[in-house]
């Protein structure tokens, strides 16, 4: 997903919309400058229904995931053991298919919505419910997992159910400015306690080098959703990518996939290998401190 579309670029440059002789370019343009700046914050912009992390504890109250913004909301519905249909939902805002959804005492570990009618305020799920009850609330969006003996999910009884965690009881995203149910920190918080961490042992010590908890590494299994669906897509991200596309194809800056551009009666080729000093120029001159702001929170 292009979080900037052709249709703003060709605005922005004064490009007629019935003018598609730069179509091809200018697409190709934006692929490469919105893969820049996912580069340099660290992370794909496009909404990712299901992320899977393994992570080593951090000794703190909170652990860091890869991507953001996390997707995470608390819809009530009704649901019948044996049963993989959820009715009566009472909001169907942010779910999407392939999501994971936690009801502890009413769907297994790892079930995920199969699909979503918002219409009609219904869903699928990929496992049957283990209980019924109305009312029931589902945590859509992140689903973690805390098992002490596990190794990434490398071993065959790595995570079984009994060491998924509670939302809310467990685990809790920090919450941040911004449209609700996105969580931009993508800082999950291990309330009234921390997520154990293995503590490194020097040569010849007794005592561990660092304090907290002692457990293996890779002991704790997060699945979630991140990124942005396009309704979501902030504003500053996509003026960037369309920022560095104008001046790249203004010849201000050159090189990349792009090897040549007409425009206007005017004809020039790409150098390539010049767009990155560019990209570099780009943010030293501004546009860093926008960026900047999407780079993950360090804990």
């Amino acid at each position: 997903m292009a979080i900037a579309t052709l249709a703003q670029l060709k605005q922005r440059l004064g490009v007629p919309t019935a003018d598609t002789s730069q179509d091809d370019a200018l697409t190709a343009l934006l692929a490469q400058a919105q893969a820049l700046a996912e580069k340099h914050v660290g992370y794909p912009f496009e909404q990712t229904a299901a992320v899977t992390e393994y992570h080593a504890g951090t000794g703190r109250e909170y652990l860091s995931l890869r991507r953001v913004p996390v997707t995470f909301v608390q819809p009530t519905g009704t649901v019948a053991s044996g049963s993989t249909a959820v009715t009566g939902l009472s909001s169907a805002s942010r779910l999407v298919a392939g999501m994971p959804v936690v009801a502890p005492d009413y769907l297994p570990a790892g079930t995920v919505l199969s699909s979503v009618n918002a219409g009609a305020l219904t869903a699928v799920l990929s496992r049957a419910a283990t209980a019924s009850g109305s009312g029931v609330r589902l945590s859509c969006g992140c689903a973690a997992w805390l098992d002490q003996g596990a190794e990434a999910g490398q071993g065959e009884d790595d995570f079984p159910e009994d060491t998924a965690l509670e939302p809310g009881t467990d685990y809790s995203l920090r919450p941040t400015s911004g449209p609700a149910g996105l969580f931009a920190s993508g800082l999950l918080r291990r309330p009234g306690g921390v997520w154990p961490r293995h503590a490194r042992r020097t040569s010849g010590w007794l005592h561990a080098a660092v304090p907290g908890p002692l457990s293996a590494d890779q002991t704790i299994k997060v699945v979630y959703t991140a990124g942005w669906a396009a309704a979501d897509i902030p504003a500053d991200l996509a003026w960037a990518v369309l920022d560095v596309c104008a001046l790249a194809f203004r010849g201000r800056v050159a090189g990349g996939v792009v090897s040549s551009v007409s425009f206007d009666g005017l004809s020039f080729s790409l150098d390539s290998g010049r767009l990155m000093d560019a990209w570099m120029g780009w943010l030293a001159g501004g546009g860093g401190a926008i960026l900047a702001r999407y780079r993950r929170t360090p804990v």
